[in-house]
């Protein structure tokens, strides 16, 4: 949080700082001018959903929404599933939230709604050829009963981001962004920092290509080459000291990150 911290202190228009988890933004809040609007990229997508759904008073976050939409569609279905098919039936439906599939390209997807893309995160996911026919109508079914739910205040944590990017959302927009953690973002939050932005807006991306390790859960393992196609000039400004470790093993792993 330092470094963007110091460079706030030249920043005096409105400006934006989004965090990976919490202690972050929190973190963000006692370091940064109060001219800055330090959130969660969740807590993002949330205000933007609020904004775009003006008509619900209260939205009620349901951590077990999706299990509980499948376990539902199921027993309507009158299919009995084993616990591994119901919980790769859950895996399917957050990986096409994850890549931002909409159920019938409603909204503004990232990915269309195909059998065949349905298909390709199935086998992202190791899932079986007979697995995936016996669960894809399923899981299909699922996705639009989570967005319907989700349109009646009925929500839980992926919806705020998925949701307000691809379906509903009204985002502020500000001259200025910054980001931490950025090679841990996904493509959905790539379009978070996009819809947040003004055309002109300065961004200030922080991360390290390094440390990239939430892949699994919808990460761009590219992210930090993906924002740079946000922007046609970057000035880099790389850390030379690291505070973590002594010198012996910053050398040791030259090799692998110079």
């Amino acid at each position: 949080a330092v470094a963007p911290a110091l460079a706030s202190q030249s920043i005096r228009s409105p400006a934006l700082a989004l965090a990976f988890n919490k202690s972050i933004a929190q973190e963000f809040s006692g370091r940064f001018p109060s001219h800055f609007k330090c959130q969660t990229l969740n807590g993002f997508g949330f205000g933007a959903l609020m904004k775009a759904l003006p008509n619900i008073s209260k939205f009620r976050i349901e951590d077990r929404k999706s299990g509980k939409i499948i376990s539902e569609l199921a027993k309507n279905r009158k299919m009995e599933l084993t616990s591994d098919q119901w919980d790769a039936a859950r895996q399917l439906l957050s990986a096409a939230m994850q890549v931002g599939i909409t159920p019938g390209d409603i909204g503004d997807p990232l990915v269309s709604d195909t059998s065949a893309n349905w298909r390709q995160l199935a086998d992202q996911l190791w899932m079986s050829e007979d697995d995936f026919d016996l669960l894809a109508d399923l899981t299909h079914e699922a996705l639009e009963q989570q967005v319907a739910l989700t349109r009646q205040g009925i929500i839980n944590f992926d919806d705020q981001v998925y949701h307000s990017t691809c379906i509903d959302g009204r985002f502020p927009q500000y001259p200025n962004v910054f980001v931490d953690e950025a090679q841990d973002l996904s493509p959905l939050n790539h379009r978070m920092i996009v819809k947040g932005s003004r055309a002109d807006a300065k961004l200030l991306i922080c991360g390290d290509p390094k440390q990239a390790i939430y892949a699994f859960r919808g990460a761009d393992s590219r992210s930090m080459d993906s924002l740079r196609q946000l922007r046609a000039r970057w000035l880099d400004r790389p850390l030379a000291i690291t505070f973590r470790c002594p010198k012996r093993i910053v050398e040791r792993q030259q090799g692998h990150a110079p």
